[in-house]
């Protein structure tokens, strides 16, 4: 790393330590409501007999994780009397780039904030922070990012392409861990072929309106919204139509 972009970082690292408040997206969760290819099923260890995922602090799991999350670099920076586990920074490709273009995020108390203890299959920046895909026996967690801690979105897999999400929990950034619920597979599959409810999914999601000409069924609707998502990086919109899909097929 050159002069110039140290001191870029340690100014910036200086700047978010004085800082006591960060911007969070405005989730609104109450209202009860995919993302890219996964293969090759992984299991979690347990933390405690408690939980069946247990926790680790964000650092220490990048650290152990990075070799396996294509597209992102962690950028080390040392400034003395602050602990270099309290900031993580990592660079990643601009999406839709024309140019190679790469950027970096900063997330401060990446030695507090905790994360799921198991291996990731990818983990994607986003404008107001991150979303993790992990694999848990034949379930995938979409586990997002907010300053008071994570959302984890629990979901089944469709045709080896498309992630169906039926329910969703909520984890301090200082939690122990979280127990999967389980999926009615056959139930959800069933609702597939089933009629949309249009209606019902505007009131979700307004903007559904001027897209909904030749959307019939609740699949028409599935893979309507995967493709929006993969389009977008903003944390709220994501769980937004997450929160939709959940409503369907919880």
């Amino acid at each position: 790393m050159g002069g110039e972009e140290r001191g870029d970082l340690t100014n910036m690292l200086e700047s978010f330590e004085s800082e006591k408040t960060e911007e969070e997206p405005s989730l609104d969760l109450d209202r009860q409501p995919t993302q890219p290819q996964v293969t090759q099923p992984r299991t979690a260890p347990s933390q405690s007999d408690q939980f069946a995922i247990g926790t680790v602090c964000l650092y220490d799991w990048f650290e152990a994780n990075q070799k396996n999350l294509p597209g992102i670099t962690h950028t080390k920076v040392s400034i003395k009397d602050v602990n270099p586990k309290k900031f993580l920074i990592y660079k990643f490709p601009v999406p839709n780039s024309e140019t190679g273009e790469w950027d970096i995020d900063m997330r401060r108390d990446a030695h507090i904030y905790q994360v799921l203890d198991m291996p990731g299959h990818a983990m994607i920046a986003l404008t107001n922070g991150f979303v993790i895909l992990y694999r848990y026996e034949d379930k995938f967690l979409k586990s997002y990012w907010t300053r008071t801690g994570l959302i984890i979105v629990f979901c089944i897999e469709m045709e080896g392409t498309i992630l169906i999400p039926y329910a969703r929990v909520k984890l301090k950034k200082a939690g122990k861990g979280i127990n999967v619920p389980e999926a009615d597979s056959t139930s959800i599959i069933q609702k597939l072929t089933r009629s949309a409810d249009i209606e019902a999914v505007m009131l979700l999601y307004p903007q559904f309106e001027k897209f909904r000409e030749g959307i019939n069924t609740n699949q028409d609707v599935l893979v309507w919204f995967t493709q929006r998502q993969m389009e977008m990086r903003d944390t709220t919109h994501l769980l937004q139509i997450d929160n939709v899909l959940i409503s369907i097929f919880a």
